[in-house]
């Protein structure tokens, strides 16, 4: 916050008016007006969206290559969550092994960096996943998802596994429930794992309901193409910026593991439904991820912002910025975050 003062005809100084910074977007200010009374206004930075590339090797971990290039902590999840054949790149990968990430970054006129936005590129040289994922959201279904060079979704549709390596307590069926002692349908699968324990997206959709119900404590529910629906119950909080109507991609993080509501301690309660009953997830046959092939107008916009984004990486660094537009993955020049 800051403030700055006028001299008046008496000699003597006094507040002329005060900003503060709401955001990195948005600032309010007020100024005193002639009658001495205050005026405020909310002011809102000119922003843009652009791209920004952080590629390289691991030395420590994926995490800190990416954070240091400029990137954060859930961008390194999700670019692992991209590549489930490789469990060691969630822990951090292995030393040497090359990484490229393309994110979206939100810039101001000048082209200062403000704040961090999406994952839109991934690509892992490593000892056991290789491979690319292009973020796009096709126009028929408004979701987006991460696909192949050749415009296919990856292998299943939704994670079997929300909690990150954590071990399976309960399962789908009919048991004696733990608090009232009654023969009760458990109509999930529970997930043990240590309260705060970051809870991801099992697939991309849309946040249909997020609060506090009497047996689910805090819970989100999903809803996904194809007549699914997925619930994830107990937990300690929500992520942030999460809110009802918030498209949320396969492996985001939604919340963290707790023991609200009906619950003796901390897990996460993981159902999924499909065409409004309740089905199990382990023995679920998932249908495989999209394959753009079979529609030629989707397939050739994928195509379209694949190039753009190949085309950005082609002529950026590690360490510069551009600004980017759908139709050019290259306009102006910026500072590096």
């Amino acid at each position: 916050m800051s403030a700055w003062f006028e001299t008046g005809e008496d000699g003597t100084e006094h507040l002329a008016g005060v900003s503060a910074k709401l955001s990195p977007k948005a600032t309010l200010v007020a100024s005193r007006r002639a009658d001495g009374q205050f005026q405020a206004n909310l002011l809102s930075a000119r922003t843009t969206t652009v791209l920004h590339r952080v590629a390289g090797r691991i030395d420590t971990t994926l995490a800190d290559a990416i954070i240091a290039g400029g990137g954060t902590r859930q961008h390194a999840d999700q670019f692992a969550g991209l590549f489930p054949e490789d469990p060691a790149l969630a822990k951090g990968g292995r030393k040497g092994e090359r990484f490229d990430a393309v994110i979206e970054v939100v810039a101001d006129e000048r082209g200062n960096f403000l704040e961090t936005g999406d994952l839109v590129f991934a690509a892992f040289n490593g000892k056991e996943a290789s491979g690319s994922w292009y973020r796009f959201t096709p126009d028929d279904t408004g979701l987006p998802e991460f696909f192949s060079r050749s415009g296919i979704a990856g292998d299943e549709f939704l994670l079997r596994d929300p909690v990150r390596g954590a071990e399976m307590s309960s399962g789908f069926g009919n048991r004696m429930h733990p608090i009232t002692g009654e023969m009760l349908l458990h109509a999930g699968i529970d997930f043990r794992a240590p309260t705060g324990t970051p809870i991801r997206a099992a697939g991309s959709g849309l946040v249909t309901d997020m609060r506090y119900g009497e047996g689910y404590g805090w819970f989100v529910r999903i809803r996904h193409e194809r007549g699914y629906e997925t619930v994830y119950a107990h937990m300690s909080g929500f992520a942030e910026n999460l809110t009802p109507g918030r498209t949320v991609m396969r492996g985001d993080v939604i919340g963290y593991v707790g023991s609200t509501g009906s619950s003796t301690g901390a897990h996460l309660h993981y159902e999924v439904l499909s065409n409004g009953f309740y089905v199990n997830p382990q023995t679920l046959a998932l249908p495989t991820g999209r394959d753009l092939t079979g529609n030629k107008p989707v397939l050739a916009a994928f195509e379209a912002q694949r190039d753009a984004i190949d085309a950005f990486r082609n002529n950026a660094g590690g360490s510069q910025l551009f600004a980017a537009t759908t139709n050019t993955a290259r306009v102006a020049n910026a500072p590096a975050p």
